[in-house]
C-alpha cells in the first residue's frame, strides 16, 4: 500500500526488500530482546554495559552486513519517479483492486472452483 508514496517521495524501489525482511525478521525480536536487556543490566551495573551489549550490536551488525550486500547488488532497486497525478491514480486502481476483493469474498468461493 505505501508503494506510490514511495515512488513519489524517493524515486526508487526496493526489489530485494522482501527477501532481505526474509531473513531479517527473524532475528530483529532477538536483537531487541537482547538490546533491551542489555540497556536495563546496564542501568543498574554501568560498568558491564558494554560487555552486555556486546551480542545486541553483533546481531545489528549481522543484519546491517546482509541488508548492505542485498542492497549492493544491481538488480536491487527501480529508479522511477511517481508525479501526484500518477500517484493518485495508483491508489485509485489499488483501491478498485480492493473493493473487487472484498466483494468477491462476500460472495463466497466460486463454486466451480470447488470441484
Amino acid at each position: 500500500m505505501t508503494f506510490p508514496l514511495i515512488m513519489q517521495a524517493f524515486g526508487q524501489l526496493s526489489v530485494v526488500s522482501p527477501l532481505a525482511n526474509l531473513v531479517i525478521l527473524p532475528l530483529v525480536p532477538l536483537a531487541m530482546t537482547v538490546g533491551f536487556i542489555a540497556g536495563l543490566a546496564g542501568m543498574i551495573i554501568p560498568a558491564f554495559c558494554g560487555w552486555l551489549a556486546w551480542p545486541a550490536m553483533m546481531l545489528a551488525g549481522g543484519m546491517l552486513w546482509v541488508i548492505n550486500r542485498l542492497s549492493s547488488l544491481p538488480f536491487a532497486s527501480l529508479q522511477q519517479t511517481f508525479s501526484g497525478p500518477e500517484a493518485v491514480m495508483a491508489y485509485l486502481l489499488l483501491l478498485a483492486f480492493t473493493l473487487a476483493l472484498y466483494r468477491r469474498g462476500r460472495q463466497g468461493p466460486d463454486p466451480e472452483l470447488l470441484v
